[in-house]
């Protein structure tokens, strides 16, 4: 396949509704398609794939000018070779929800790496860089991109958390919020899942966009404030098996395996199991579940008309009440009183 450079504005459907602001090119062995375009209130939902003899990703964006958020599902093997020309700062808060993103190099010191898990807000300054992947990349990954006049409104109300980053900014400094990559929670993903999910019939847009925007935002912030710069003392090896208890765990939202079976699927004990899952994600294998199961009910309940019977059977309750009870237990109400 041959080289072909894509201007990613020229893609949207309107161009002054992107967050990303000035100029943002793609070149690399590989084509771009746009799949769907469409208004959802007053934001745009946009979707493409992209193509290459080395593997494929499809991307779907929801936002307007001043945040946009995106979704991929990527794989590609080693080799594929892209370059980016980018203007002014690219500012994303960045899930990885599944795989890594550290198979990607740069031609300098310009790399990511995140493991499926983890979070954390990253400015990249203005570049003109290429990138190859040096071994298979496959995963998910879901982001927020913030425009500069965006950030600088924050900053303006809450100077005392995001003055600091306009500071790296203003000298082109790649900059992460935490030193060490954040962990993704339940009600982070319940939020994700809300934003995927969001109604084309919905008026109140951007409205509502903010508001899951901000609360990312805040839950970044509180937990990069909790633990700021704590290493984790697990091997790399450790944590891709942890991490992957915590993807096995999410998708196996309503038949989860039991301890012992996690611990053979990965290949360790149960004792060590519990002990490195709970230096990771702060909590242990069954209250992870546990809240990721009732913080997806809680995403039901808010954006679908499903009965609270309907979404306890989807979330993996054989008894409505065992639902009602936990969610009582979790957010102080039971679940109907959010209705």
């Amino acid at each position: 396949m041959n080289n072909e450079t894509h201007d990613i504005s020229e893609l949207m459907p309107d161009e002054s509704s992107f967050a990303m602001e000035g100029e943002f090119s793609l070149n690399g062995q590989f084509s771009i398609d746009c799949t769907h375009a469409s208004s959802v209130g007053d934001l745009f939902r946009t979707g493409f794939s992209l193509t290459s003899d080395f593997g494929q990703g499809n991307m779907s964006m929801l936002g307007k000018k001043h945040y946009t958020a995106f979704w991929e599902k990527y794989q590609y093997k080693p080799g594929m070779v892209s370059s980016a020309k980018l203007n002014l700062p690219f500012i994303a808060l960045h899930f990885q929800l599944a795989g890594s993103a550290q198979g990607l190099q740069s031609s300098t010191d310009l790399n990511l790496d995140m493991q499926a898990g983890e979070a954390n807000l990253m400015i990249v300054p203005p570049i003109n860089k290429s990138f190859e992947s040096k071994q298979e990349m496959s995963g998910r990954v879901f982001g927020i991109m913030l425009s500069k006049g965006y950030l600088d409104n924050l900053a303006h109300r809450f100077p005392q958390l995001l003055e600091p980053i306009l500071n790296k900014i203003k000298h082109r400094e790649l900059c992460y919020l935490s030193e060490q990559n954040l962990r993704i929670t339940p009600r982070m993903r319940s939020i994700i899942l809300r934003i995927q999910n969001h109604d084309n019939n919905h008026l109140v847009g951007s409205l509502f966009l903010e508001a899951q925007v901000l609360d990312l935002l805040a839950m970044m912030f509180a937990q990069q404030e909790d633990s700021p710069g704590t290493a984790t003392t697990l091997s790399q090896s450790d944590r891709d098996r942890i991490h992957r208890v915590q993807e096995i765990l999410v998708e196996r939202l309503e038949d989860p395996p039991t301890l012992a079976e996690l611990a053979r699927f990965v290949g360790t004990n149960e004792y060590k199991l519990k002990r490195d899952f709970k230096e990771e994600f702060g909590t242990t294998p069954y209250a992870y579940h546990l809240q990721h199961k009732l913080e997806r009910a809680r995403s039901y309940i808010l954006d679908t008309d499903l009965t609270i019977a309907e979404i306890a059977y989807k979330v993996g309750y054989s008894d409505p009440a065992h639902l009602t009870h936990a969610f009582r237990k979790q957010f102080g109400i039971p679940p109907s009183d959010l209705r």
